[in-house]
């Protein structure tokens, strides 16, 4: 599930969390308290309060929201399903083994990795790559595809792997304007 997607559901379910509350708090009171209570909004003060303790509780609702799908990156890849469970593993180990497997070649660097595993028989890569010194392309990207299928055939036991390797050419100046000096290599 993509991040918008998380984030929708998400926000959706807490909608539907004070929606089912509100009902069940207008249900359990008595129609006349319910007015009663109704009429202290009459009150500045108590409508300057309410206002302000529903702007609290909408910044706690959004950055729980927030917190969840930035937290739910960090998620498996099923790896393999049988009948008695499944084996993960997770998303990060498999981007960590594509980021070794691009920075093992000197003056490289793996930026925006993406691991999918589909129908547990197939990996879909996608990362982009530094490059800080003139390669040919060609050569360094059948290479970098090499290393990166290994790395992963060895760490799941998928053959069937996707690499989409996206290149990035930086000169020592770029990387000086850009305010990456740590990176280069």
């Amino acid at each position: 599930m993509g991040k918008f997607k998380r984030f929708v559901f998400s926000f959706i379910t807490v909608v539907l969390i004070l929606l089912g509350a509100l009902f069940v708090f207008g249900a359990l009171i008595d129609v006349n308290e319910l007015f009663n209570l109704l009429s202290y909004l009459q009150n500045p003060n108590v409508r300057i309060g309410v206002m302000v303790v529903g702007i609290i509780l909408l910044f706690l609702a959004i950055f729980m929201l927030v917190d969840l799908t930035l937290s739910s990156d960090h998620s498996y890849e099923r790896l393999r399903q049988y009948d008695d469970g499944s084996i993960l593993v997770s998303r990060d180990s498999l981007e960590n083994s594509v980021k070794a497997s691009v920075e093992s070649f000197l003056s490289t660097e793996a930026r925006k990795i993406k691991v999918y595993i589909e129908d547990d028989e197939e990996i879909n890569v996608e990362c982009k790559v530094r490059l800080f010194k003139d390669f040919d392309i060609q050569i360094l990207s059948d290479k970098l595809k090499e290393k990166i299928e290994l790395a992963l055939r060895d760490l799941t036991g998928i053959t069937n792997i996707k690499t989409n390797l996206y290149f990035d050419r930086v000169k020592e100046g770029e990387v000086a304007r850009r305010g990456n000096y740590e990176s280069f290599k």
